[in-house]
């Protein structure tokens, strides 16, 4: 009879079936603890939360890829203009130019992915983290 303990007399920890995990968007599944100690199953309160979670991360993380490949853009292309601008007319500096107005984009850009949005949602977690500070 197996009353869920191994060989040595410990108690074992359950195992779930992953078939029974929620999927979310994207294929990745959350697992039966994903949270502080609460299971997400299908249908439960934190699987909407969960599903909701892991797609802002997702869509903050597609934010830093495309600022990256960015920056990379800017830096090796400014590069390569100015290695031509070397060569050919070193007495005028011209390349400053699309790198200054380029760069302008790139700061605009590193603002929206870097600085904090003042949006309902971080409206309601300075709520929060007001009402934690006065009891």
């Amino acid at each position: 009879m197996d009353d869920g303990r191994n060989r040595v007399g410990q108690q074992q920890t359950p195992q779930y079936p992953m078939d029974d995990a929620p999927v979310i968007p994207g294929g990745a599944t959350v697992g039966p603890m994903s949270g502080p100690a609460s299971p997400t199953w299908p249908g439960s309160p934190n699987a909407a939360y969960e599903a909701e979670r892991y797609e802002r991360a997702r869509k903050r993380v597609k934010e830093l890829r495309g600022f990256y490949a960015s920056l990379t853009s800017y830096l090796s292309v400014n590069l390569m203009l100015f290695l031509i601008n070397l060569f050919t007319s070193p007495g005028q500096w011209w390349f400053i130019w699309p790198l200054f107005g380029w760069g302008i984009g790139i700061l605009f850009q590193a603002r929206h992915v870097f600085m904090p949005r003042f949006d309902a949602d971080w409206e309601e977690r300075k709520i929060q983290q007001e009402l934690r500070k006065n009891p």
